[in-house]
């Protein structure tokens, strides 16, 4: 229990890095949060319960300082302006409540098994796991890049009328996977000739009631899911 202040705080820096916080403790930083800092460090946070706030957070860096990074929230508060995820960064929301003020961006992973996630701006990252028996609901922007590790879509995954989902890489509705959009869903880029495409697979079903735009390379691929637009 009790209560951490600090301007700084940093785990996995020049090293090997290990941060649990449990429920009752309260952690405030003023300035910035980091995980996994510089190449060849690798850091890990768990949150199990309490609070944790920050102005900004990085959760691993980009090359070519790349460093292995995880954050792993299971439950408690984490409340941040912003969030930035480096291309080895990992976000793991698996319960508790993370709000994101402004955007959580970057090239690495962002996956949801539980909890909830409230951004008031874009979430643009790398990869979305969206794990079975999950869902979430945006009414922002939702950006997926990644050709190299597809995006997985095996939860619930909701676009309301004012927000839109932007897959500029692959992605794979999965499974009983489904996703619902009520807004804009865009596929393909018309600056990169990279493949863009969203795989509906399995028993997955992709519903579009909104405004569906396929550009460059963008295709809805259909392997045994259903599309209904």
């Amino acid at each position: 229990g009790g209560t951490v202040s600090a301007d700084f705080l940093q785990v996995g820096v020049n090293g090997t890095g290990t941060f649990n916080q449990y429920a009752g403790t309260s952690v405030v930083v003023s300035n910035e949060f980091d995980v996994g800092l510089f190449s060849g460090s690798s850091g890990t946070y768990n949150l199990y319960g309490g609070s944790l706030g920050a102005p900004l957070e990085l959760i691993g860096q980009s090359a070519p300082m790349a460093a292995p990074a995880a954050f792993v929230q299971r439950g408690g508060t984490n409340t941040a302006d912003a969030i930035q995820l480096g291309d080895l960064g990992v976000y793991q929301l698996f319960g508790g409540q993370l709000n994101v003020n402004t955007n959580l961006s970057g090239n690495g992973e962002l996956e949801i098994g539980g909890g909830s996630l409230s951004a008031g701006g874009t979430v643009s990252v790398g990869t979305l796991l969206l794990d079975a028996g999950s869902s979430y609901e945006t009414n922002t922007e939702l950006d997926v890049s990644s050709t190299a590790v597809p995006s997985v879509l095996a939860g619930a995954l909701t676009v309301d009328a004012v927000g839109s989902l932007n897959i500029y890489g692959t992605a794979d509705l999965s499974g009983t996977g489904s996703l619902t959009s009520n807004g804009t869903l865009s596929i393909g880029s018309p600056f990169s000739s990279a493949p863009a495409q969203l795989l509906v697979n399995d028993r997955a079903q992709l519903q579009n009631n909104g405004y569906l735009q396929l550009t460059g390379s963008g295709a809805v691929v259909v392997h045994g899911g259903t599309f209904t637009n």
